[in-house]
């Protein structure tokens, strides 16, 4: 699979930081870090990929990491799920509706710089799911976690999935979702983390659900607000 370049500017955008998407993706070349952009795949910054992990079939932890010099994801032996970390950096909000990719430090000689509103430190967490088995049923551990309580691969376009969402590996409420399409409307997860969404037209082939957080943020004094974004990505009919 081929992807359209998108350069990753550090200035204003439109758009939302909930809809950009990283998860490990097989392909033709082996395994690679996917970047859904909004509508479209997109380039990433390959210095900003960390934490790769990898379980076979068992729920043995498989040898995984990245190739930095080349851009691929390594793993030793065959995945049934593997997941991907990317920092996102810092996106600074103001007075009058527009953010940043700049912390707020960076951003004092742009108009209305002097009214930030909240500086988000951003972390994506996305999760791949090759085949439903012992390794890909359970969690993996991910601060930020969707866990699908069915065989996603068995679904198509329509079907409805049950997901489960964890934050520290505890179920979290009020979770709201997207997926490759758009915002999934009026629907959130319950007490015990659950929800029950509807597949729509999967993009090359693939589903790629989503999942938002934030926290209070207080390791350095860039950010004021901790946004994760968990992604579950499979393939669909």
């Amino acid at each position: 699979m081929k992807f359209s370049k998108m350069v990753f500017l550090s200035f204003f955008i439109a758009s939302s930081t909930l809809a950009h998407q990283f998860f490990p993706m097989q392909t033709s070349n082996g395994y690679e870090v996917g970047f859904w952009a909004d509508d479209h795949w997109g380039q990433y910054q390959p210095d900003r990929v960390f934490g790769i992990s990898a379980k076979d079939s068992q729920g043995k932890n498989l040898k995984a990491g990245y190739d930095y010099e080349n851009n691929k994801i390594f793993i030793e032996g065959k995945p049934a799920v593997a997941s991907v970390n990317y920092d996102f950096g810092y996106y600074t909000f103001t007075k009058d509706g527009k953010h940043y990719a700049q912390k707020r430090s960076d951003i004092t000689d742009i108009t209305g710089a002097n009214e930030v509103t909240q500086t988000r430190k951003i972390f994506k967490m996305g999760k791949s799911i090759f085949s439903w088995d012992e390794g890909s049923k359970k969690p993996l551990g991910l601060k930020f976690e969707i866990v699908p309580l069915q065989n996603p691969l068995t679904l198509h376009e329509g079907d409805k999935l049950k997901l489960q969402v964890l934050l520290d590996g505890k179920p979290v409420k009020g979770v709201e979702f997207e997926d490759q399409n758009d915002d999934i409307d009026n629907i959130a997860t319950n007490e015990k983390g659950i929800a029950t969404i509807t597949l729509t037209k999967p993009k090359d082939g693939l589903q790629i659900i989503a999942a938002n957080i934030k926290l209070p943020y207080n390791l350095d004094r860039y950010g004021d607000t901790l946004q994760l974004t968990a992604t579950l990505s499979f393939k669909s009919k």
